[in-house]
């Protein structure tokens, strides 16, 4: 069910956010705000959801309403997944001393880079069939 989902998501979601949090040492006033804004972005998410289903429901633009949702949701995927992870993977170098030893830096970063592409291309591809 969708209150599965959010939840599961949620649960993981709170335990990066959480672990990211006490990692940083930040102050215990500022950790309690961050989470209040994280679950109360949940409810404010759910609402939006519960409306926007009425809204498609009655076939008054529902499908521009899809299809603007899925384009938000699509370009955050992206940004998050290259921006945020995939170039601060590229860059670090957590190999062990006998693969270093044999590849130079750039040609890890270009292997990196290359399947970070392949597997684009391949989830692109796959999504054609989806």
């Amino acid at each position: 069910s969708t209150a599965a989902a959010v939840l599961a998501h949620k649960a993981f979601a709170g335990y990066a956010l959480g672990s990211a949090m006490v990692a940083s040492q930040m102050k215990e006033s500022r950790i309690y705000i961050l989470c209040f804004v994280f679950g109360f972005c949940s409810i404010i998410g759910v609402f939006l959801g519960m409306i926007c289903t009425n809204f498609s429901s009655t076939g008054t633009g529902s499908n521009t309403l899809t299809g603007v949702i899925q384009a938000m949701v699509a370009g955050t995927f992206l940004y998050v997944s290259i921006v945020e992870i995939g170039m601060k993977e590229i860059m670090m170098h957590r190999e062990s001393n006998s693969l270093k030893e044999r590849m130079s830096k750039e040609t890890m970063e270009f292997g990196k880079l290359f399947a970070f592409l392949l597997g684009y291309i391949a989830m692109s591809s796959l999504a054609i069939w989806v």
